[in-house]
């Protein structure tokens, strides 16, 4: 069933794949398959991973960081279509505005059976499909069953602040951890 909306709420649809490389790819390789897809994807960006090695016995000892390029992101003409390849899998996007689901299972499996064959994982481990929606509605709100077929039962959302302040704070906790102990830390750059 092909369903077109008029003002769909999708702001970003992802289609995500995990995979055990047979053998790993290299950066080259990687910006090489981007390249195969030029024509409709002309912008591309190696996604570059910065590691810096803190040791919290020896502070001011100077330590040495690493980048290198893990992925490569390309994207169409207009920017509101992008996959990226890495090694370790594909992950293709569709912002707004978004049509319908077969043009973007279309072309996220278009582009996923290039690159399927380009690198011949051994194993595909995971496979997400992810919608990110927005919403406006006009505040102030008296009831959201005016807007929404189904809403937040408010009794189950009680519990979210405790959860959304724990997720918040265990990053803290591991860089505090870090100055305590000698380990490693990734941060991850698009270089535009």
């Amino acid at each position: 069933m092909n369903i077109h909306y008029q003002k769909p709420p999708i702001i970003e649809a992802i289609m995500d794949f995990v995979v055990t490389p047979m053998v790993p790819l290299e950066p080259d390789q990687l910006m090489a398959f981007a390249q195969t897809q030029s024509k409709d994807y002309a912008d591309q960006s190696p996604v570059s991973e910065f590691t810096l090695n803190i040791d919290g016995q020896n502070l001011g000892t100077p330590t040495t960081p690493s980048m290198k390029v893990v992925s490569y992101i390309a994207r169409d003409h207009d920017e509101n279509r992008a996959f990226q390849v890495r090694s370790t899998g594909f992950s293709y996007s569709k912002l707004a505005p978004y049509d319908c689901w077969e043009s973007f299972f279309n072309e996220g499996k278009r582009i996923w059976n290039l690159y399927s064959n380009f690198s011949n994982p051994k194993s595909i481990d995971r496979v997400a499909v992810r919608f990110i929606n927005r919403l406006d509605i006009p505040l102030p709100i008296t009831d959201f069953k005016d807007w929404l077929q189904t809403v937040p039962d408010r009794a189950r959302l009680t519990t979210v602040p405790h959860q959304y302040d724990a997720a918040i704070s265990k990053p803290a906790r591991r860089f505090e951890s870090a100055l305590k102990s000698d380990r490693s830390y990734c941060a991850t750059f698009v270089n535009r």
